[in-house]
């Protein structure tokens, strides 16, 4: 009797344990897999050892529990639920066994009762506009695939061709190109030169614009001092076509900026010198021509308070000053080392800092470029001097307009100088400083985490800075000339043109521009003459609005959300809030 007793029991253990499948067969009979087309397209790229697998419910409706999906898996051999997706009833990411292939596991698990289908784990990638110039699959720095040369590594790039979705650029930025000149006829440049309209269509020898210089339609030459700015050594060209060499026109190479308007100042001569003088010159020029952005490959010499000047001048009239950290593997080199400019340094192929790539705390951004030295060197691809036999001839000798051979922080410096025109293009009214904000904030990170003095904030890209710029957005205070004092944009951040007072005493006075008040008193002031701002409480950075009761002066962004805030409440009163950071003395 206790052996039958036994029996009995094993009788049951054994139809509980089978019974799910009994279960799961009688259940499912009703439901035929669906006709499938298991064609892989030849194009796709798909994650091996895993399946999309959406099982079919019971006849009653209900999904299947975890258990019950684990014993369909086991009837094909095996498998792992890696995760579970509620938005589609069913829906799983399985991994499959080991040795079984995703084409072999599609036609099993597709022909299997309990599973309504089961499809590839394909790759997507986000949208990008490829040119269809005709070295544009050499040019790494824009979009590396580990082609050989160089044979880096994949994406330790600019993301120039996802950025691309979002902006190429305008016709209305001018990039001025501070160097040796630029050959303003060459077949990838000529639709992108600025042209000074007023001497084109003026006469001869004749100041037609009233700007002091005659004949300069193209730009200036500060070496010779004539009006023809053309290129006599190559360097002036290089950067032009990394700036803004004409995009997507069937020809040569891609700039960062497809459609620009650059403007050729010559002060280095045949050989690359030149004298600061005259780099004064060229600023001074640039910036009464109304260029927005000004790229300079070059630096050396001491600290000049002359040539400082000028550049902090321009940046008060809105121009970014972008410059090369230099190729000598020490300190950043002026002008790059003024607080007032971009500094910019070098990473290779697989996006690690060249050894030349001067640092420091000066340093900003990295960009990509090649070697420096003797040939063979570089190998940036970008527009050269017209001709056989001028400026830095391409390995191949049937290429003559086009070369192969820029590297250096100069050959990283117009890459920054196009994504901040590629940023201006979308949103013009954008500070020098808030470009450069974008610039810093959306860089890849290299390096130690944060910034450090070899990455600076890290490899610049353009994808990223360009979304930023998209959704941009300030709220300005302007004094009674129109001038911002302070501006607070859709981050949070705030740049403030003047300094910043805690805890302050004040009143309103007739220079008092912008005032916050509760029912009993001043709370903060923002001086329209300097602009100072004043507030009764602290400031407080990078905080969590949406943790906070604001209350007093509230300032949101395009979509409702609060970035900063004045709080006017209890012990708290006059606090200063930010969703960003301060940013004083913004020019």
């Amino acid at each position: 009797m206790k052996k039958l007793k036994n029996s009995y029991k094993w009788i049951i253990l054994i139809i509980i344990a089978v019974s799910p499948f009994l279960y799961l067969k009688v259940t499912n009979a009703g439901i035929p897999p669906k006709a499938h087309d298991f064609t892989i397209p030849a194009d796709a790229v798909y994650k091996p050892g895993e399946l999309l697998v959406r099982f079919a419910p019971n006849v009653d409706g209900k999904q299947l529990n975890f258990v019950e999906k684990n014993q369909v898996l086991s009837l094909l051999g095996g498998g792992t639920i890696k995760k579970s997706f509620k938005i589609v009833p069913g829906l799983t990411l399985v991994k499959l066994p080991t040795g079984l292939t995703v084409k072999d596991a599609l036609k099993t698990f597709n022909k299997t009762d309990g599973i309504l289908y089961a499809e590839p784990n394909y790759r997507v990638r986000a949208l990008s506009t490829f040119p269809n110039d005709t070295y544009f699959d050499k040019q790494w720095h824009l979009h590396n695939t580990g082609q050989n040369p160089p044979g880096g590594t994949y994406d330790a790039d600019i993301d120039a061709p996802e950025g691309w979705d979002i902006q190429t650029g305008s016709s209305e930025i001018i990039v001025a190109v501070i160097d040796t000149g630029v050959d303003y006829e060459h077949e990838d440049l000529e639709d992108n030169m600025w042209i000074n309209e007023p001497e084109l269509n003026g006469t001869p020898d004749y100041d037609d614009d009233g700007n002091g210089y005659e004949d300069d339609i193209y730009g200036y030459d500060f070496c010779n001092y004539d009006a023809d700015p053309i290129d006599d050594e190559g360097h002036g060209t290089a950067c032009a076509g990394l700036v803004g060499a004409v995009g997507n026109n069937g020809t040569g190479v891609a700039g960062v900026c497809w459609n620009v308007k650059i403007m050729s100042i010559k002060f280095l001569d045949e050989y690359g010198g030149g004298w600061t003088a005259d780099a004064i010159d060229s600023v001074q020029y640039a910036d009464l021509m109304d260029a927005r952005v000004m790229s300079n490959s070059w630096g050396g010499g001491g600290y000049s308070e002359g040539l400082e000047g000028a550049i902090k001048a321009a940046k008060a009239n809105g121009v970014v000053f972008i410059a090369a950290s230099g190729n000598s593997g020490g300190s950043v080199i002026y002008p790059a080392r003024y607080a007032e400019a971009i500094a910019v340094g070098a990473t290779d192929e697989d996006d690690v800092i060249w050894y030349y790539s001067g640092h420091g705390s000066e340093l900003d951004v990295v960009a990509p470029s090649g070697e420096i030295g003797p040939p063979p060197q570089g190998n940036l691809w970008t527009t050269d001097i017209t001709g056989e036999g001028y400026g830095y001839d391409n390995r191949d000798p049937l290429i003559f307009d086009y070369t192969d051979k820029m590297g250096g922080t100069s050959g990283a410096t117009p890459q920054v100088a196009g994504l901040a025109g590629l940023i201006l293009s979308i949103n013009p009214d954008l500070f020098p400083d808030e470009v450069q904000f974008i610039i810093q904030s959306t860089a890849d990170d290299k390096g130690d985490s944060g910034w450090d003095e070899y990455y600076g904030w890290g490899r610049i890209n353009a994808n990223e800075a360009l979304y930023r710029a998209s959704i941009y957005s300030v709220f300005r205070v302007k004094n009674d000339s129109g001038q911002p004092v302070a501006d607070f944009d859709n981050f949070g951040n705030l740049f403030l043109k003047g300094t910043l007072d805690e805890e302050s005493s004040h009143s309103a006075g007739s220079n008092d521009e912008f005032i916050v008040e509760d029912s009993s008193s001043e709370l903060a002031i923002i001086d329209s003459t300097d602009g100072n701002m004043y507030i009764t409480g602290q400031k407080h950075e990078n905080q969590n609005m949406s943790l906070l009761s604001p209350e007093g002066f509230i300032i949101k962004n395009s979509n409702g959300e609060v970035v900063a805030y004045i709080d006017d409440s209890g012990d708290e009163s006059g606090h200063l809030y930010l969703a960003g950071k301060l940013y004083q003395n913004p020019e």
